[in-house]
């Protein structure tokens, strides 16, 4: 697979997402808390290949700080066509 001009083995990009998903499952069933002090929302816009085209893309990022002052990830989700429109 060729990415970006840099080819990687099939291989190479299973042990990454293996790595990844090792620290997504704990993070996925952490408990939070029902108060969120402070919550707050940013994008970031990346160029992704979507049905063999490249396009910007926006992510909307939900992030969320507790009564003690640590910031989380709360969780993050496709921007569909605009900043507007979520699916």
């Amino acid at each position: 697979m060729e990415i970006c001009g840099v080819s990687i083995l099939a291989g190479k990009i299973f042990k990454i997402t293996d790595k990844v998903l090792s620290e997504i499952e704990p993070w996925s069933r952490r408990t939070i808390s029902f108060f969120f002090p402070i919550v707050y929302l940013d994008a970031m816009h990346f160029k992704v290949r979507q049905e063999g085209r490249y396009k910007y893309s926006g992510f909307y990022i939900i992030c969320y700080v507790d009564g003690e002052g640590n910031r989380y990830l709360f969780g993050f989700c496709l921007i569909s066509g605009s900043e507007g429109a979520i699916k």
